[in-house]
C-alpha cells in the first residue's frame, strides 16, 4: 500500500513538472466529486500507511537558463528508507564530456550528498531516483548541477535549485 501511495505521490509530481511550463493555471478548481464517490476510495491509504515525511518543491534557475524540475522526497521511518525522485524537461542538450549530477544540502553542519547522474528519458526528459536508509530530510535544499567528466567528485556549474518543504 505504501508504495502504491508513493507512486501516486510521484505521477502527480511527474505529471505537474512536464505540464509546469506549457499549460496555463486553470482560473478555478475543476470540479471534484466528494470522497465517497469516487471510485475506488476503498482502496486509499490508511494515515499509518502513509510515508512519515514528505518534502517537495519546483527548481529554480539559478541564471537565465532553460529547463524545469520537480522533486520529491519522503521518509519512512518504518521501513528505515528515504525516497527522492526528481525529475526535468528541456534541459539544455549536454555537450561531450559533460552529464548533470544532481545534490541534497544541509546548511547546518554543512553536508552535501550526491544523488547521482541523471538519468535521461523520453522526449527531453531527465530524471534522479535515489535511495538512503539515512533519513536525510534535513537536507532540505536541492541542487542541480552540470559537471565535467573530469573525476572531479565536487559539485560544479548549478543550473536548477529549490528548498524542499
Amino acid at each position: 500500500m505504501k508504495k502504491r501511495y508513493l507512486s501516486l505521490i510521484l505521477g502527480m509530481a511527474l505529471l505537474g513538472a512536464g505540464c509546469a511550463a506549457s499549460t496555463p493555471e486553470p482560473e478555478s478548481a475543476p470540479f471534484m466529486p466528494p470522497a465517497s464517490e469516487v471510485e475506488g476510495e476503498a482502496d486509499a491509504p490508511e494515515a499509518d500507511e502513509m510515508p512519515d515525511i514528505i518534502l517537495n518543491t519546483d527548481l529554480n534557475h539559478v541564471d537565465d537558463g532553460e529547463g524545469s524540475g520537480v522533486v520529491v522526497a519522503t521518509w519512512d521511518k518504518d521501513d528505515s528508507s528515504y525516497r527522492l525522485f526528481a525529475t526535468f524537461s528541456d534541459l539544455p542538450e549536454l555537450e561531450d564530456d559533460f552529464f548533470y549530477e544532481g545534490w541534497v544540502v544541509r546548511a547546518e553542519p554543512l553536508s552535501v550528498i550526491s544523488t547521482g547522474a541523471l538519468e535521461p528519458g523520453d522526449v527531453a526528459q531527465w530524471g534522479n531516483d535515489f535511495s538512503s536508509d539515512e533519513n536525510l530530510t534535513d537536507h532540505v535544499r536541492y541542487v542541480l548541477t552540470l559537471e565535467p567528466d573530469d573525476g572531479d567528485p565536487a559539485p560544479a556549474a548549478h543550473v536548477l535549485e529549490g528548498t524542499l518543504e
